[in-house]
């Protein structure tokens, strides 16, 4: 009758190669899908250096700004114009208010001194008159050489701040958002170079996959075709007779 097995040809060398495939198609398939996630991952990975090294340049050149603080001068330029010379910048950043801080220090420790030189000076005028002791004279002697040295001290650091410490802290300011310009670059580049190389890979995987699932269906196909049925033409009480061509 149609569909009947009629017979069950030897099938264990197919068998075989099946079990074999399958080993073949489960490694291509976890080949596969590595090089799917290590595609994903280095993309994620690109994304996060580029991220990282553009954060680093923005805060070295914010600092770098933040420190000169160099902008332009609207009303400088204007006059400049007038008198024919070159447009005005104008140095706003912690540098300048570091010098500022200074300066302002300096000239409170002027007005100190000479606030304490004239009282040192009444100071010998009353004890020539007997009206103060030696002692408190040289009291405010001490208290005029005291603010004498404070002054030398803050002139000394406004002097090492506007040449060395200036020229210094803006050099390495500079030379650190270079380095991260050049990094950023960098990155990139690695980044296109990491594009360019994994895609390759995941195809390759895939196309190895393909072939391997490919010639697993191929066996299975092959092994399904070892159990003969009777057609589902068949007459009843009609012969079978099985032929396989040898091309």
């Amino acid at each position: 009758k149609p569909g009947q097995l009629l017979m069950i040809l030897d099938d264990s060398v197919l068998k075989d190669q099946e079990d074999d495939q399958t080993i073949k198609v489960q490694t291509a398939t976890a080949t596969k899908v590595k090089a799917e996630k290590d595609y994903e991952i280095a993309v994620t990975q690109n994304q996060l250096n580029i991220a990282t090294a553009e954060f680093d340049l923005t805060t070295a050149t914010n600092a770098l700004n933040n420190y000169t603080g160099v902008t332009y001068d609207a009303n400088g330029a204007a006059l400049a114009a007038i008198g024919g010379g070159p447009p005005s910048l104008s140095e706003a950043g912690t540098f300048r208010q570091s010098v500022d801080d200074l300066t302002g220090q300096v000239r409170l420790a002027e007005a100190e001194v000479q606030q304490n030189a004239e009282r040192s000076g009444w100071a010998d005028r009353m004890v020539k008159l007997n009206y103060m002791s030696a002692a408190q004279a040289q009291s405010e002697r001490s208290r005029l050489d005291s603010s004498v040295e404070k002054l030398r001290s803050l002139k000394a650091k406004l002097t090492q701040l506007l040449n060395s410490d200036r020229d210094q802290t803006l050099t390495n300011l500079v030379l650190t958002r270079d380095k991260f310009r050049l990094t950023l670059e960098k990155v990139k580049q690695e980044a296109e170079s990491n594009l360019l190389k994994l895609p390759a890979e995941k195809q390759r995987a895939t196309s190895e996959y393909l072939q391997t699932d490919e010639k697993l269906r191929e066996i299975v196909q092959q092994r399904a075709e070892c159990k003969i049925v009777a057609p589902d033409t068949i007459e009843p009480d009609s012969m079978v007779v099985y032929f396989k061509s040898e091309s």
